[in-house]
């Protein structure tokens, strides 16, 4: 089962920006590229929830070349989130049932980021 983590220990995170941070956004596309409700960090990366479990099979090489970053490794700290916080939830299950050790899902996601 995965963690949860709050707004304010996601803003703790990117204060220090660890190099095994992982900001895995699961909003569809053109969710994760509106203005609306943004990425909520530039080093975000886009994996629709319904892709997840098949693209974190995939080759380090084919990840890399699908997602445009490098394959985060099994222990990374890896933060799940999406516009409310249930597909984050999804997400973050699978990537722990695929052996993800350090996974967190942000379940206030970008409604609660962006909120005051």
């Amino acid at each position: 089962m995965s963690q949860t983590i709050t707004k304010t220990q996601v803003q703790s995170l990117l204060g220090n920006l660890p190099t095994d941070l992982v900001l895995l956004d699961v909003r569809e596309h053109s969710e994760y590229t509106s203005t609306d409700l943004p990425a909520i960090h530039n080093s975000a990366i886009n994996v629709p929830v319904a892709t997840v479990k098949n693209v974190f099979e995939l080759s380090d090489e084919e990840f890399e070349k699908q997602v445009g970053k490098k394959k985060p490794s099994k222990n990374d700290q890896i933060v799940t989130y999406c516009k409310l916080g249930g597909r984050a939830q999804k997400a973050a299950d699978q990537l722990v049932e695929l052996g993800y050790t350090n996974v967190h899902c942000f379940k206030g996601s970008a409604s609660e980021w962006y909120s005051n």
